[in-house]
C-alpha cells in the first residue's frame, strides 16, 4: 500500500488540516481522505493524514481479515520530521517523540500487521503529494467558517445576554 499525505497548519490555537491519498495495490483502488481540527500544529496535521487513512483502511477494507498480513505500507511525506520520527518509532521500543499519542496510534496499527516504511520526498515534486497538499490546505481553511457564535439565539433568533461560555461555568 502507498500513502501520500500532507498537513497544513501553523501552531496550537489555530486550525490544522490534513489529506492523504491511499493507493491499495491489492484492490487497485485509490481513496482520498481528509479532515481538519480547530487547533493543531503542522506536525499534528502531517501525522493525522496517515493516522486517519490507516484507521479508515483498517476499519473498512482490512477488517474482514482477507488482506494478506503483514502488509507493507509505504508512507510518502514531504516532512522530514514525520519521516525521521516514523522510522525512529518503528525501530525503537521507547517512543519519546513529539505527538506521542498519534505515534502510538501508528504503533497500534503495526500490531495489527501493518509494516510502515517512511520515505521523505521534496515538497510538491510528486503530483499525488501536490494533491494532498492542496486538499489539506482547503480542509484547514474550510474549518475557519465553522465558528460557534458567542451567544445562543432564542426562539425568535435573537441573541439573549447569555454567552455560550457561561452555560456550564467551572467552579460555580
Amino acid at each position: 500500500m502507498l500513502l501520500f499525505g500532507d498537513g497544513s497548519g501553523h501552531g496550537w490555537g489555530i486550525g490544522c488540516g490534513w489529506s492523504c491519498i491511499l493507493i491499495d495495490r491489492l484492490s487497485r483502488s485509490r481513496k482520498m481522505l481528509y479532515g481538519a481540527m480547530n487547533s493543531g500544529t503542522v506536525n499534528v496535521g502531517e501525522l493525522m493524514a496517515y493516522v486517519h487513512a490507516m484507521l479508515w483502511y483498517s476499519g473498512q477494507i482490512a477488517k474482514d481479515g482477507t488482506k494478506k498480513r503483514p502488509l507493507n505500507v509505504h508512507v510518502v511525506t514531504d516532512s522530514r520530521v514525520i519521516a525521521n520520527q516514523g522510522t525512529a518509532v518503528e525501530l525503537a521500543s521507547n517512543e519519546s517523540v513529539a505527538n506521542r499519542a498519534l505515534w502510538m496510534s501508528m504503533k497500534a496499527l503495526s500490531r495489527q500487521g501493518f509494516v510502515f516504511h517512511y520515505h521523505w520526498i521534496e515538497r510538491l515534486t510528486v503530483e499525488l503529494n501536490w494533491g494532498a497538499d492542496q486538499m489539506a490546505g482547503k480542509a484547514r481553511i474550510a474549518l475557519n467558517d465553522l465558528v460557534l457564535e458567542d451567544f445562543l439565539p432564542d426562539a425568535e433568533d435573537e441573541h439573549p445576554a447569555v454567552s455560550i461560555y457561561n452555560l456550564n461555568p467551572s467552579g460555580g
